[in-house]
């Protein structure tokens, strides 16, 4: 489960990366191809139900990455310094 895990989590930055025209399903259907060939040479069991669901956890996780930084300068953008007396 480890290994499947792991393996869902670099096909969605591997799809991220250098499927950058994909979208969507299409995105999906990548990292499913792509993860079952990496399985396939690992001698793993390939279910795509199983996958399916661990690379949409993967890509929430990788969203969420994203997500925080851009929060955090939100934040700080919305923090008013006081003016210096004078």
């Amino acid at each position: 489960d480890a290994t499947k895990l792991a393996v869902a989590k670099a096909c969605v930055a591997f799809v991220e990366q250098a499927w950058k025209i994909l979208h969507g399903a299409d995105k999906l259907r990548k990292a499913l191809e792509t993860a079952q060939e990496l399985l396939a040479k690992k001698g793993i069991d390939f279910d795509a139900d199983e996958m399916t669901v661990l690379i949409e956890a993967a890509v929430a996780e990788f969203n969420e990455a994203f997500r925080k930084p851009v929060d955090s300068l939100n934040a700080a953008a919305s923090y008013r310094v006081p003016e210096a007396e004078e």
